[in-house]
């Protein structure tokens, strides 16, 4: 993780959860999303989540991610286009340049317009000494590349011009990770004349591929949980890479605009919660997240048989069969981090009653699914005790009286005060027992 660079993943399902209206009459899905999310990021930097001082960067999934340049944008079907042919002088017009000592990054092409190419290539012959002809054979060029976000993904130098293929083949190919497209024409001396071969991609499709690699790199996670969350892939896929790479002590969670009445409903989708069952709109993206699940957490396959088929006539029966990735310890390993995040929140904002120790049912539920463990760690959950506890201690060591204009109530103003610190050391003993019992 990079806490420092101050960005925030937050992860969330866009729709609006089934029986929305039943729980919360009066108040739109959309309105009480963009109230929790307000929350939660102020939560979130309360806790160090991302640095003081520095503006707090939120990623939210597609939203930060450029627009499909066509209908096969995607890691799983196309990824490179071209190639283009272009002479260098036409090249560094296309490519921003970038400071010498800028450091190896992508070279992005931003198009907000589709760009059309029309030209011709001279291409010539050499003699055995390696001397042009003074005649050359023209070669029409002629390409377009769609409006977009573009990343060059290779380049080479073709024989053209008066550049033989010997000595073509001889330079150095682009490298993306190595440099910039304008450093490595500068580093090969490339003349304006000379031709270049390049493929592209998006850095969309780029970004999709490294999914798990950039979730990894967020200093902490919003998660806006409603009681659809555990429903669909990509927040499965999200809560589960971060909480591996990163741990479920950087997560935040914006659901208390949402439980209430609809706890239930909470407990509901835990229960239910299915990697394989989980819905997500392109297909294309289920087969891509759950390769990364597979891949991040060492899941167990077998090959199972379906059903036997003879696969031509005079040829004996073969079992048709179906690879199946277990899943269910991963399942679990969710379960286990959501139920320990949620308790944590209702510890520091439950009732702190006397005998309420487990007024949401996360304890329970953790024994339920037979999370020992968890249970017994939660089980040591105590709102009222410690509330109690720092009353008495702000009863021994009392905050220093407050500064009060003339006009404010000294009384009120102290008693004020006094909250702030019961609240303060409450606080303390939630974190105490999070950090020293449930992280380990």
């Amino acid at each position: 993780a990079y806490p420092q660079a101050g960005a925030l993943l937050m992860s969330h399902a866009w729709d609006a959860p089934d029986n929305w209206s039943k729980y919360f009459k009066a108040q739109q899905f959309a309105d009480a999303k963009q109230i929790q999310v307000a929350t939660g990021l102020h939560h979130a930097k309360k806790r160090g989540l991302a640095p003081e001082g520095r503006q707090m960067r939120v990623w939210v999934d597609c939203a930060s991610l450029p627009d499909a340049v066509d209908q096969v944008d995607h890691p799983l079907e196309k990824i490179e286009y071209g190639p283009f042919l272009l002479p260098v002088r036409e090249l560094k017009r296309l490519v921003a340049p970038v400071p010498g000592e800028a450091p190896a990054v992508f070279t992005e092409l931003r198009l907000d317009e589709a760009m059309k190419y029309d030209s011709t290539m001279e291409i010539r012959t050499f003699d055995n000494q390696g001397r042009p002809s003074k005649e050359a054979e023209t070669r029409q060029v002629q390409w377009e590349i769609l409006p977009g976000w573009w990343q060059v993904r290779s380049a080479r130098v073709v024989s053209a011009y008066r550049l033989s293929p010997e000595g073509a083949a001889a330079m150095d190919q682009f490298l993306p990770s190595m440099e910039q497209l304008q450093q490595w024409c500068v580093r090969l001396g490339l003349k304006d004349e000379i031709w270049v071969e390049f493929t592209i991609g998006t850095l969309r499709t780029e970004s999709l591929n490294l999914t798990d690699t950039m979730i990894g790199l967020h200093g902490g996670m919003l998660a806006v949980v409603s009681w659809n969350y555990f429903d669909r892939l990509w927040p499965l896929c999200e809560w589960a890479i971060f909480c591996n790479r990163v741990g479920p002590g950087r997560v935040q969670l914006a659901a208390d605009c949402f439980t209430g009445a609809a706890l239930v409903e909470f407990h509901r989708v835990v229960r239910r919660l299915s990697i394989t069952g989980a819905a997500c709109r392109d297909e294309r993206d289920r087969r891509l997240l759950l390769a990364f699940l597979e891949r991040e957490f060492n899941c167990g396959f077998e090959h199972k048989t379906q059903c036997f088929r003879k696969p031509a006539p005079g040829v004996l029966t073969a079992a048709v069969t179906e690879r199946v990735v277990d899943f269910a310890p991963l399942e679990r390993y969710i379960r286990a981090t959501a139920i320990a995040v949620f308790a944590r929140e209702a510890a520091l904002f439950g009732s702190r009653r006397l005998t309420y120790d487990d007024e949401s049912g996360w304890t329970e539920l953790a024994n339920t699914l037979k999370l020992r463990e968890l249970h017994g760690v939660l089980k040591k959950s105590k709102p009222w005790d410690w509330y109690e506890d720092a009353k008495r201690q702000v009863q021994r060591d009392p905050p220093a009286a407050p500064a009060a204009d003339a006009e404010q109530d000294l009384e009120a103003t102290a008693e004020l005060a006094v909250a702030e610190a019961e609240e303060t050391a409450y606080k303390e003993r939630v974190e105490a027992w999070w950090t020293g019992l449930v992280l380990p």
